[in-house]
């Protein structure tokens, strides 16, 4: 470990003259005030918020605060949609300052921290107080500027919503940063290429819409795999940072410039997950996932539990196209439903890396189903409206099936509970590095039916019209 302390002339000649012994016992003083209020080695989890409004989410209900220590008690319960990232703005009597949701406890009970992750200015009882989204698009937060910071937050104190380090590596920040995003409206910010932050594999950058109405929010902020639901945006992401995660966002982006989330560079880790992408650019190659750029190098992409939609006879589900990319590509939907024959390629590889498992894609033009200009790794346990998912020779892949959707005229892709095509045809697919949770795009625990389903959603068989059902062993 390395950590620089600056220090003029003269403190560094009196530090030389110094016995070792003593000097010792400076540097942990002057390595606990760099790390105020917890371990110099532990990591430290920094929040802020995204969502369109700019509204004070705290005007419906007028409640006031008091904040000791890294507890906000409110005086009545907060709006469901108040949660981890949010900008507490407040006078405690010594002038205004923000803090910063961590962690909800109950409608009245948040946890909070200060701009750098420390403990919040404390607050008596009946402090006034609004609440706030940090940035106002994801282009706003990851620029890291003043001038993009919530435009309702006062000026007194607005520079303190950005988060002092934009290396989160250890001996820097030692922190990994969550981004949370919030389901107010359509974010049309525009591109967003994520290139900020320094890295590694313990300090990175997590965008994700909070789920967990006991710990993050009131209410989920993710969509339920259906358009117009949960946080959306209307334009792409490309992620430079290696380590960098992206989970839950709805993406439906309709230009011809840019993919839905794809890498920039890098030789690092990148997890996308319980997406749903909605391309329905006419005229252009593009992907709803992929690695393609000239700048990656070595690249590992674990992708899962994403709803990818194409309507360009170019476009691409999936592709890896990297010389040296490895993929793991586990429990995907891709669909290219166009009638009239436009039709996308569901995955594609141009590499040797890629391992697919439990994935469900279903192409109008036969043959595009699973496409690789070289093999892939192994394919298991993959579904095909065509023939291609077997192309490998892979265990337990089912080709040529009829899938039935919930609703595909609506482009509600969740698998219909009398589908007999992909319910229980999967396999366990979780590990340390991809779907870790074991569960679906929904959030729903893996399996409901005693074996893992094909594609990103989880379903429950229901009975077929005049099947018989086994009753204490009588038909």
């Amino acid at each position: 470990m390395y950590i620089s302390f600056p220090m003029n002339t003269k403190t560094k000649k009196l530090f030389d003259i110094i016995p070792p012994a003593i000097k010792i016992s400076v540097l942990a003083l002057l390595i606990f005030a760099a790390f105020p209020a917890r371990s110099a080695f532990a990591v430290l989890d920094i929040f802020r918020s995204v969502g369109t409004s700019t509204a004070d989410l705290n005007a419906a209900t007028g409640a006031s605060v008091n904040i000791t220590g890294t507890t906000a008690t409110f005086s009545t319960g907060l709006a469901t949609n108040v949660g981890v990232g949010d900008v507490l703005q407040y006078n405690p009597g010594s002038g205004l300052t923000v803090a910063f949701i961590s962690g909800r406890t109950s409608a009245t009970v948040f946890s909070v921290q200060s701009q750098n992750g420390g403990t919040p200015t404390a607050a008596g009882d009946g402090t006034a107080v609004n609440i706030y989204r940090a940035f106002n698009s994801l282009f706003g937060w990851e620029s890291q500027l003043v001038a993009n910071v919530n435009a309702s937050i006062n000026d007194a104190v607005d520079d303190t919503v950005l988060y002092a380090s934009l290396n989160l590596t250890f001996g820097n920040a030692n922190a990994i940063y969550y981004v949370a995003c919030y389901a107010d409206g359509e974010d049309t910010g525009g591109f967003t290429l994520i290139n900020a932050f320094t890295v590694d594999s313990t300090h990175y950058v997590h965008i994700y819409t909070p789920t967990n109405t006991t710990t993050q929010v009131g209410i989920s902020q993710r969509h339920t795999g259906k358009p117009n639901t949960g946080y959306r945006r209307d334009n792409g992401i490309r992620v430079a940072p290696g380590y960098t995660r992206i989970d839950g966002l709805s993406i439906t982006y309709t230009g011809n410039t840019y993919n839905g989330l794809a890498l920039s560079a890098g030789v690092n880790s990148y997890y996308f997950s319980n997406n749903y992408i909605d391309l329905t650019h006419e005229t252009t190659t593009k992907s709803g996932i992929t690695d393609f750029s000239s700048g990656i190098t070595g690249a590992t992409m674990y992708i899962w539990n994403n709803i990818i939609i194409l309507a360009s006879s170019g476009a691409l589900g999936i592709s890896v196209a990297d010389g040296d990319t490895t993929a793991y590509v586990y429990n995907n939907t891709v669909i290219s439903p166009n009638a009239d024959g436009v039709n996308g390629v569901g995955i594609y590889t141009a590499v040797d890396n890629v391992t697919l498992k439990n994935n469900l894609v279903y192409t109008v033009t036969a043959g595009s189903g699973y496409l690789g200009d070289v093999a892939f790794t192994s394919v298991t346990y993959c579904a095909s409206g065509d023939a291609t998912a077997d192309d490998w020779a892979g265990a337990g892949n089912r080709i040529n099936q009829p899938f039935r959707f919930v609703n595909s005229a609506s482009k509600d892709y969740h698998i219909a509970g009398k589908d007999r095509s992909v319910l229980n045809y999967g396999t366990t697919a979780s590990d340390a590095n991809i779907n870790p949770d074991g569960t679906d795009i929904d959030g729903t625990t893996r399996p409901l039916n005693g074996t893992w389903d094909i594609g990103a959603d989880e379903a429950t068989i229901t009975p077929l019209m005049g099947a018989f059902i086994a009753v204490n062993g009588s038909r």
